[in-house]
Protein backbone atom coordinates (compact mmCIF):
# COMPACT_ATOMS: atom_id res chain seq x y z
CA UNK A 1 0.00 0.00 0.00
CA UNK A 2 2.94 2.23 0.98
CA UNK A 3 4.35 2.09 -2.96
CA UNK A 4 0.70 3.23 -4.53
CA UNK A 5 1.01 6.00 -1.92
CA UNK A 6 4.27 7.02 -3.03
CA UNK A 7 3.24 6.38 -6.91
CA UNK A 8 0.37 9.02 -6.11
CA UNK A 9 2.37 11.54 -4.85
CA UNK A 10 4.28 11.25 -8.31
CA UNK A 11 1.62 11.69 -10.22
CA UNK A 12 0.27 14.72 -8.26
CA UNK A 13 4.02 16.10 -8.23
CA UNK A 14 3.92 15.32 -12.16
CA UNK A 15 6.92 13.84 -11.38
CA UNK A 16 5.73 10.40 -12.98
CA UNK A 17 5.90 10.63 -16.90
CA UNK A 18 4.14 8.29 -19.16
CA UNK A 19 5.82 7.86 -22.84
CA UNK A 20 3.24 7.58 -25.45
CA UNK A 21 4.15 5.84 -28.65
CA UNK A 22 1.41 5.83 -31.06
CA UNK A 23 -1.80 7.39 -31.05
CA UNK A 24 -5.03 5.46 -33.42
CA UNK A 25 -7.98 6.51 -34.30
CA UNK A 26 -11.03 3.60 -32.74
CA UNK A 27 -11.09 2.77 -36.33
CA UNK A 28 -7.75 1.44 -36.29
CA UNK A 29 -8.02 -0.07 -33.05
CA UNK A 30 -6.40 -3.49 -34.55
CA UNK A 31 -3.65 -1.83 -35.89
CA UNK A 32 -2.76 -0.38 -32.46
CA UNK A 33 -3.14 -4.00 -30.90
CA UNK A 34 -0.83 -5.50 -33.46
CA UNK A 35 1.92 -2.96 -32.58
CA UNK A 36 1.29 -3.49 -28.53
CA UNK A 37 1.64 -7.24 -29.53
CA UNK A 38 4.92 -6.96 -31.87
CA UNK A 39 7.52 -5.49 -29.32
CA UNK A 40 7.90 -2.68 -31.35
CA UNK A 41 5.94 -0.25 -29.30
CA UNK A 42 8.71 1.87 -27.49
CA UNK A 43 5.71 3.15 -25.02
CA UNK A 44 2.06 3.16 -24.70
CA UNK A 45 0.06 2.89 -27.51
CA UNK A 46 -3.23 4.75 -27.35
CA UNK A 47 -6.92 4.41 -29.20
CA UNK A 48 -8.52 7.43 -29.64
CA UNK A 49 -12.35 7.62 -29.17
Amino acid sequence: MEDLRFLLELVKERKLKTVIDSRHPFEKAADAWEKSLSSHATGKVIVEM
